[in-house]
């Protein structure tokens, strides 16, 4: 039946949504590689790192920041690292550490923590000595300004170049949009 003087419009249906989980896409991390190019602040740098790191086989895993030569905990999850505990890590990073040997080689470190002065104050901290750790240096601008920290759960084999570095990464990546942002505004 047609009616005169009526125009019938339709409206196409909404894109579906697609969520990004780590089984969304066989290179998982390119679904936070694209979210890191959007961010708006550093908590949502925050948020989408550890929430990456949380779906690994981890127990506890942190975002430690250099400044003023201290290591300083930013976010974290896990046992003694949940929400605002994390920001109490102050360790100082001009002594010799595992720490400061990652930041001067830019190199990845998997393996027990050390026993020295710097290691045993993080130690202390955490209320445990974890029998393995990951560290990974964020590097912006050919400079470390920090790590990313993560403990393997015990019964669990990583890859740390395809599940922990690419988080170290995308932290690097999440503050150069941020810088990107400032630098446009």
């Amino acid at each position: 039946k047609i009616v005169k003087g009526l125009k019938i419009v339709t409206t196409p249906p909404p894109e579906p949504k697609t969520i990004f989980t780590p089984e969304a896409t066989t290179d998982t991390f390119d679904a936070l590689k694209q979210k890191m190019e959007h961010v708006k602040s550093k908590d949502e740098v925050a948020e989408e790192v550890l929430g990456w790191l949380k779906r690994q086989k981890v127990t506890r895993g942190a975002i430690l920041i250099i400044q003023k030569n201290l290591i300083i905990g930013w976010r974290g999850f896990g046992y003694n690292l949940e929400g605002p505990t994390a920001a109490r890590i102050k360790l100082p990073f001009d002594e010799p550490s595992i720490f400061k040997t990652v930041a001067d080689t830019k190199e990845f470190f998997h393996g027990p923590l050390p026993k020295n002065e710097v290691e045993e104050n993080f130690v202390t901290f955490l209320q445990n000595r974890p029998s393995e750790i990951f560290l990974a240096p964020t590097i912006l601008n050919d400079r470390v300004f920090g790590f990313i920290y993560a403990e393997p759960k015990s019964d669990e084999t990583i890859n740390p170049t395809k599940k922990i570095l690419p988080l170290a990464k995308a932290l690097s990546d999440g503050f150069t949009t941020l810088i990107k942002g400032k630098r446009s505004a």
